[in-house]
């Protein structure tokens, strides 16, 4: 809760100290005065107070009019300012009085400073020193620094704990209480053109939704809140899943093997589903892993069963494997050439397939453009030259082929069809193409290794025909080394391999869980309570509309959407078509287009008020304070401000402050104050000027 207590401004100019002081009560309050009797002046200095000006039109001192900053008039002479600020004296649920003192023009003090005095320097009669704290607000951090800023301050003094709500950014941060204050502080200028219209603009999404469900307290804020979160989960997990696998798959590549069993695509992994790594060896099977290690250390122990040949006793089977070796590398090179062509001849294919892909989706951008003006001419009535040369005057086909060419051709939307049709082909050949493409240069890499790994073996043996024939065989011994670095290498790998697949089951699992979670979310995020305070908002809604002699529409026709907060009207004429023989078009639209534009500040009052009296009904987020700067606008009856008077008299547990002229007649004040028994008057038209002079310097 807040209440404001009083307001000061004080100005100092060089003959003298200048101002005045306004005191507030519980309840309805109303501030009257003239045009240019200096309400405004109290409605900007009672904003600036609280670091709220953005409801006006700008931050510091830029929202403010020249009075309170330039100079005043004094004996009808123009004094410069020299010094202005305001104090301010607030008021929480707990009985807590702090003052809070802001610099409008002063030499040391920027506007962006604030003092905090706890205590009240207003209506406290007996002046004492009261200690102060220092802030700031309208920079970086000042609504989350809890020690120095000042709106972070105000929120706790005032007992507000705001949400956290989504960014248009994706971000996930607090709602701002300069959000808030439009829900309940109706501004002049811009106030009255829509509900909640002078909300800042903090890049919030949907910020008007955030408030109404902040201050009823609904419960579908954080349902909302939680499928965001859920989704951002999920999201997370996918793209966590998709690096891991293209780190998977080049580490694997490197290695010559490929995965199985899972893809790029983040899935539900069953304990009885299959993950495992593989590799093509010379016969043209694939081993996995395991099987492969099993194969080279069968062949290093028949190996190490033997003795070591020397180079001699070696030199048949040498000369045996020489020769086995350079075939299967020639094999292996004729395979490469042949990949490289293949390779080749896609490529070409691709380049013509994305070309008349491109040439497809032109042609057929082109044709729903034409069809557009066709039928918007077509609905409008209007003669466009398009079926005639603009020159020679000549009929020209609906049709791309030349036009001396005499068959039956396609329409319009044959032509957009069968286009549409041939998009969709280029996009599988492209699709197909690339696939095909990706598992060529996978196999390329693949021969290039082993004609590398069988060059280093080839010249290993070749060497060794050549030396001394008394000598063990180098080859043998480089062979059961190679056996088991292999042995010890792929060991490592697939320690590697298997923490990777760990990781994706856990992946899966934590992917599994925010799947369960999104479907465990309700499909209606509104609660049974939600329900009730939505059933209470329409309902006073709808009375207080009648109440205040709401007329452009059948009351009983107008309702809050649960979904959109807004009223809306069922059945309005929203769209007059140009011939008045045809039926009106009829569709669910906003109230704010379909009033009268005295009937929508009716409606304003209405649902400012219901917002207030469903909040106070179910104990949820109203600060219990209402501000209304001019509420009679457009010539309003004196009845129906007299209803919206009566009103907000009777919201005894909070404050309602109300600027108004009353038509600057005092039988108008008389009359729509009339039956109001309690009220704190501050007349401001009684007064001559509104900063008197305080006391010289």
């Amino acid at each position: 809760m807040i209440k404001i207590n009083g307001l000061r401004v004080n100005i100092i100019n060089k003959k003298g100290l200048f101002g005045n002081e306004f005191t507030f009560e519980k309840g309805l309050n109303i501030i009257r005065g003239n045009n240019s009797s200096g309400k405004s002046t109290v409605f900007q200095s009672l904003l600036y107070g609280l670091g709220m000006e953005e409801l006006i039109g700008g931050k510091n001192t830029a929202a403010l009019q020249y009075v309170l900053k330039e100079k005043i008039i004094i004996d009808g002479e123009f004094i410069p300012i020299i010094e202005s600020n305001v104090l301010l004296e607030i008021e929480n649920s707990k009985g807590k009085i702090i003052t809070i003192q802001r610099y409008i023009l002063n030499e040391k003090y920027d506007a962006r400073y604030v003092r905090v005095y706890e205590g009240n320097l207003i209506t406290n009669t007996i002046k004492t020193d009261i200690d102060y704290l220092e802030m700031y607000l309208h920079d970086k951090n000042a609504a989350q620094n809890q020690e120095f800023g000042f709106h972070a301050y105000l929120e706790k003094f005032l007992e507000i704990s705001l949400p956290n709500v989504n960014y248009t950014n994706g971000s996930e941060r607090k709602l701002y209480l300069q959000a808030l204050f439009p829900s309940f502080t109706i501004e002049q200028k811009n106030g009255w053109s829509d509900f909640l219209s002078t909300i800042p603009y903090y890049k919030i999404r949907d910020p008007k939704s955030k408030v109404v469900e902040f201050i009823l307290n609904l419960d579908v804020l954080e349902n909302q809140k939680k499928k965001t979160k859920l989704n951002f989960n999920k999201k997370f997990i996918e793209h966590q899943w998709s690096q891991k696998f293209d780190d998977f798959k080049d580490l694997l590549t490197s290695e010559s093997f490929q995965i199985q069993g899972i893809d790029s695509n983040a899935f539900i992994i069953k304990p009885e589903d299959s993950i495992y790594i593989r590799r093509l060896i010379e016969n043209g099977e694939y081993r996995n892993i395991d099987e492969y290690l099993n194969l080279v250390q069968i062949e290093l122990d028949e190996l190490n069963q033997k003795s070591i040949p020397t180079t001699g006793e070696n030199s048949k089977e040498l000369t045996k494997r020489s020769e086995e070796i350079s075939s299967k590398i020639s094999h292996a090179n004729v395979e490469k050439q042949n990949a490289s062509n293949e390779i080749a001849v896609l490529y070409r294919e691709l380049k013509e397939y994305k070309r008349d892909y491109s040439n497809t989706i032109k042609d057929l951008e082109n044709y729903i453009a034409y069809k557009k003006v066709k039928d918007f001419a077509g609905q409008e009535n209007l003669v466009l030259p398009t079926d005639n040369c603009p020159t020679c005057n000549q009929s020209i086909k609906d049709t791309l082929l030349p036009q001396e060419i005499e068959q039956d051709y396609m329409r319009l939307d044959e032509n957009i069809e069968h286009l549409k049709a041939q998009k969709e082909m280029y996009t599988t050949f492209i699709s197909g193409q690339e696939d095909s493409m990706i598992n060529l240069k996978t196999k390329l890499d693949r021969l290039e290794e082993y004609v590398k790994r069988n060059r280093s073996i080839l010249k290993s043996i070749n060497r060794e025909l050549v030396s001394d024939d008394r000598i063990p065989s180098q080859f043998e011994i480089e062979r059961r080394i190679r056996l088991e670095n292999q042995l010890k290498h792929y060991n490592k790998l697939r320690v590697k391999t298997d923490t990777m697949i760990r990781d994706f089951r856990n992946l899966s699992k934590s992917y599994a869980k925010v799947l369960g979670d999104i479907k465990d979310l309700p499909s209606n995020f509104y609660s049974p309570l939600d329900f009730q305070k939505m059933k209470y908002f329409n309902t006073e809604f709808k009375q207080l509309l009648a109440k205040f002699n709401y007329r452009s529409y059948e009351v009983n026709e107008i309702s809050i959407p649960y979904d959109g907060y807004f009223p809306t009207v069922q059945g309005l004429n929203l769209v007059k078509n140009f011939d008045d023989n045809k039926e009106d078009k009829k569709t669910d639209g906003k109230l704010k287009h379909n009033s009268s534009a005295s009937d929508f500040v009716r409606a304003i009052w209405a649902y400012t008020c219901a917002l207030y009296k469903t909040s106070v009904k179910f104990n949820s987020n109203h600060p219990k304070l209402l501000v209304f700067d001019e509420p009679s606008q457009h010539d309003m009856a004196n009845r129906d401000m007299n209803n919206f008077l009566q009103e907000l008299s009777s919201y005894s547990s909070g404050q309602s402050i109300v600027f108004a002229s009353f038509g600057e007649r005092d039988e108008n004040f008389i009359e729509e104050t009339k039956g109001i028994n309690k009220f704190n008057l501050i007349d401001l038209s009684k007064l001559k000027k509104i900063f008197k002079f305080q006391s010289e310097l």
